[in-house]
């Protein structure tokens, strides 16, 4: 299960009994997370390193900005949390990965109150993320149906207000 602060993750329960829960630390040497980069279309890994900043490995032709933000991409993790910013980026000598250093949100040295998502583990993989051609099907904001009824073009009886001469005035209305 994911552990979180309002700050963001924090890592993941190992075990958990009716008092208590083994948490392993996204800081960890045996903790990883698989991240998005917001405003950038991929996907890449941090990796703990026990203190200090994680280490982030991606692939990229294009340079990605110092401070951008990661967020969980949703394999152990539910997705959508924020992990830590990109804080350097450096190609590996042979061209195909990108490492970097990514700061966490989260300070686990001074954790107080913490709060764990519930959520059934993953047996199966993601489906990729391929863009998909949009068809009137597909489209996320689909054809508008009328729930009711449908004005028509004519309107129906408009009804008429007629004043009299009283000295209490009171409209009334006919059909």
């Amino acid at each position: 299960m994911t552990v979180i602060t309002g700050y963001g993750l924090v890592g993941r329960t190992l075990d958990v009994s009716k008092r208590t829960s083994t948490v392993l630390l996204l800081k960890d040497p045996k903790s990883s997370v698989g991240g998005s980069f917001v405003g950038y279309n991929l996907l890449g890994f941090a990796q703990g390193r026990g203190s200090g900043p994680l280490l982030l490995s991606f692939s990229s032709k294009d340079p990605v900005k110092k401070g951008t933000v990661v967020l969980t991409s949703g394999s152990i993790f539910q997705p959508g949390i924020p992990v830590g910013t990109i804080t350097k980026t450096a190609k590996d000598p042979n061209g195909l990965v990108t490492t970097g250093t990514l700061v966490p949100f989260v300070d686990s040295n001074h954790l107080d109150l913490v709060g764990v998502i519930k959520g059934a583990p993953r047996n199966q993989p993601r489906q990729p993320f391929l863009p998909v051609a949009p068809t009137a099907s597909s489209s996320p904001c689909p054809a508008a149906v009328p729930n009711g009824p449908v004005p028509t073009s004519r309107p129906s009886a408009t009804p008429r207000v007629t004043v009299t001469p009283s000295s209490t005035a009171t409209p009334t209305t006919t059909p």
